[in-house]
C-alpha cells in the first residue's frame, strides 16, 4: 500500500470520527502548519536582511544577533505595549453603581417631602 492510500484511509476515518477528535487533528495539523510557516518566514528574513558593517557597507559577517531573538524582543515589545493599554482601558472604564454618598445636586428642582404611609 503507497503513501496516497494510507492518506485517504486516514482522512476517510477521519471524516467519520467524532468532533472531538476532528478538533483535536484541526488544532495539530494548524499548530504544524504555524510552526511550518514562521520557520520558512524566519529563514526568508535571514536571507534578506543585509548585514552592514560600522561604515554603512554590506559585510559578509554574521550579526551578534539572530532572527529569534529580534522575534522575541518584538513579541515583548508587543506584549508591553498590550498590558499598558490593557491597564488604561481597566483605569479609565469603571463604573460606579450606587454610591454611598451622593455627589449630585438638581438645581432648581422641587424639594419632595416624604409620605407617612398609612
Amino acid at each position: 500500500m503507497n503513501i496516497r492510500e494510507k492518506i485517504k484511509r486516514f482522512i476517510a476515518r477521519l471524516q467519520e470520527s467524532d468532533d472531538r477528535t476532528k478538533k483535536i487533528w484541526v488544532a495539530v495539523f494548524s499548530s504544524i502548519a504555524m510552526v511550518f510557516a514562521t520557520g520558512l518566514w524566519l529563514i526568508q528574513i535571514g536571507n534578506s536582511v543585509a548585514v552592514l558593517d560600522d561604515v554603512g557597507e554590506e559585510s559578509d559577517a554574521r550579526p551578534d544577533f539572530s532572527s529569534w531573538q529580534t522575534v522575541r524582543a518584538g513579541l515583548a515589545e508587543i506584549g508591553g505595549a498590550i498590558d499598558t493599554g490593557w491597564q488604561k482601558l481597566e483605569e479609565g472604564r469603571s463604573v460606579i453603581i450606587e454610591n454611598k454618598t451622593p455627589n449630585f445636586a438638581a438645581k432648581n428642582a422641587e424639594e419632595i417631602r416624604p409620605v407617612p404611609l398609612r
